[in-house]
C-alpha cells in the first residue's frame, strides 16, 4: 500500500517525467532495476530542492550506481543533471514547498493538493 507521502513525491516525479524523454532514460536502467530511473529522477529533484550543487548530486548518484555495478560516467551524469535543473524548476520548487509544508506538520494530502496546482 502506498502512503500519502509516497503519493505526494510520486506526483512530483510523474510531472518531471513529462518534461523530457523519460522512456529513453528509463531504458538505460531497465536491466538493473525497474525503479532505478524513478529513484534517480527523484534524487535529482530533491537534491536541487535541498540546494545541493550539480557536482554534489552527480557524485552521489555516481557513487550509488557504482555500488550496484552500473557504470555511468560522472561527466555524463553532470551533463544530464545540468539540463534538468532548468527544465524541472517547477518540480524543484514544488519539492521545496512540500518539504517546508511537511516540516510544518501539514498533512501530505493537503500538501499534495497545494502543489498539484503548481504542477499543472
Amino acid at each position: 500500500m502506498t502512503s500519502n507521502t509516497e503519493i505526494l513525491w510520486n506526483a512530483i516525479t510523474d510531472s518531471a517525467k513529462k518534461k523530457f524523454d523519460y522512456n529513453s532514460f528509463e531504458e538505460h536502467f531497465s536491466d538493473v532495476d525497474e525503479n532505478l530511473a524513478d529513484n534517480l529522477l527523484f534524487k535529482i529533484i530533491i537534491g536541487f530542492a535541498s540546494e545541493k550543487s550539480t557536482e554534489i548530486i552527480s557524485l552521489e548518484l555516481f557513487n550509488e550506481l557504482m555500488l550496484i555495478g552500473f557504470i555511468w560516467e560522472l561527466k555524463d551524469i553532470q551533463d544530464f543533471i545540468k539540463e534538468k535543473q532548468k527544465l524541472l524548476k517547477i518540480e524543484i520548487y514544488s519539492s521545496q514547498l512540500a518539504i517546508s509544508l511537511l516540516e510544518d506538520g501539514n498533512d501530505p494530502l493537503t500538501v499534495l493538493h497545494s502543489i498539484k496546482q503548481l504542477l499543472v
